[in-house]
């Protein structure tokens, strides 16, 4: 898609179920997971330079990418291994064995083979966490590490990290934005965590609507949803602001 001339270019098409495109940091490839076939992983990598949609088959699932070229892939034995998206080689990221020391060095009670990775985008690259991701999506407590580069060496930020809904890390990994606890419950607001004394506090209260406000760090405040509208508001609960106006309406022509 090319906004500045309002064309979209055809580069493929793939007729299985696929999961949400996921961009290189350059936004040159992007992959697709193709979904159904879990007894042999396959994923869609597209190149939107040279206009090409190719189905390659991996040696198992991408957790996101490392760099340009290169996705996170979990093999089935729980090593973490890089995927050269253009030359499908593989190279050792960060072994089972390793996050296995870390988790006896920092006495974490839980199997270091439920560590899956997630990121957060900063601007440049993608930084890395290892957490027990079915934990992280129930909102639960789970153990929280920071994959630290050019390593990667492993950061304990918490033993039992209290994970929330619809939630998201600034990429300094010292606050933490989510939305309500549960599905209408206080859903619509927006609460702030500060990792350095684990304190919380709302951002945006509730207006009562059952719908989640979607919160995310931008530069150096928060968007977030509210009445089907994008709003913006600083770290410290000033300048809300609702991004977008509403349209202008004009009369019809010859109208009175």
């Amino acid at each position: 898609m090319d906004l500045s001339r309002d064309a979209a270019t055809r580069i493929g098409e793939a007729s299985a179920a696929h999961s949400t495109s996921q961009p290189s940091p350059g936004f040159r490839y992007s992959y697709d997971g193709i979904i159904g076939v879990p007894q042999e992983p396959q994923i869609l990598v597209s190149d939107l330079e040279r206009e090409t949609l190719t189905r390659v088959r991996t040696l198992g699932w991408p957790q996101g990418w490392w760099d340009e070229r290169n996705m996170v892939i979990k093999d089935p034995t729980n090593n973490f291994i890089l995927f050269d998206a253009v030359t499908a080689k593989t190279s050792p990221l960060l072994s089972l064995a390793q996050v296995a020391g870390f988790f006896d060095k920092m006495h974490i009670p839980a199997d270091p083979a439920t560590a899956n990775l997630f990121w957060t985008w900063t601007g440049k690259e993608n930084e890395f966490y290892l957490a027990d991701l079915h934990k992280k999506w129930q909102a639960v407590e789970s153990f929280l590490i920071k994959v630290e580069r050019p390593g990667p060496t492993l950061s304990l930020i918490s033993t039992n990290f209290k994970f929330e809904w619809s939630d998201h890390l600034d990429s300094t990994a010292r606050y933490y934005l989510y939305s309500g606890r549960e599905s209408s419950q206080a859903s619509s607001a927006v609460f702030l965590r500060d990792l350095r004394d684990n304190t919380d506090r709302t951002l945006v209260p509730s207006d009562g609507a059952g719908s989640f406000s979607i919160p995310r760090f931008y530069h150096e405040g928060v968007i977030y949803v509210r009445s089907n509208m994008l709003w913006r508001i600083d770290l410290n609960g000033s300048n809300q602001t609702r991004i977008f106006p509403p349209p202008e309406i004009r009369p019809e022509a010859g109208g009175g």
